[in-house]
């Protein structure tokens, strides 16, 4: 497990797309993240957290998703959602991390990244992407609309 992950070591990002992506391996649903160099991180996930995101960025559902329980079982605890951190890549899976303030005592949650992004997107709260991770698996925004990458 991960000790301490310093925020100069994290740059904010943003959730900029959710979208299905065609791949080799057939259609898969990718959320992108982008920061404010127009670098965009392009994370696999599932059907399901796709559309939670994408949920929670829309706020329209009228029956409550998972995340959306959790945001109002957080809520009736007083406990608040203070950033999401992708932190690191291992085995082809993003490593996360969701930052939570319990009773003035802030708590560090190992977690997938879909899931940290989908509570954070809830919460207005930011979403953090290890520098390293941005300069080694990001494309440019613009390389992206053009359907290139490096």
């Amino acid at each position: 497990m991960l000790g301490e992950i310093l925020l100069e070591d994290l740059i904010e990002t943003k959730v900029f797309d959710v979208a299905i992506v065609n791949t080799d391996a057939g259609n898969v649903p990718v959320v992108f993240l982008i920061d404010q160099e127009d670098r965009v991180l392009p994370i696999f996930i599932d059907e399901q957290q796709a559309f939670s995101i994408k949920a929670g960025i829309e706020g329209s559902m009228q029956v409550p998703l998972t995340h959306d329980l959790m945001m109002d079982v957080f809520k009736e605890l007083d406990v608040k959602v203070l950033s999401a951190k992708i932190y690191d890549l291992v085995e082809n899976r993003y490593c996360a991390k969701i930052s939570l303030n319990v009773k003035g005592e802030v708590k560090d949650f190992e977690c997938r990244s879909s899931d940290a992004i989908a509570l954070a997107v809830r919460s207005q709260s930011p979403i953090y992407a290890a520098n390293k991770i941005m300069n080694e698996m990001s494309i440019m925004k613009k390389d992206l609309l053009e359907g290139k990458s490096e």
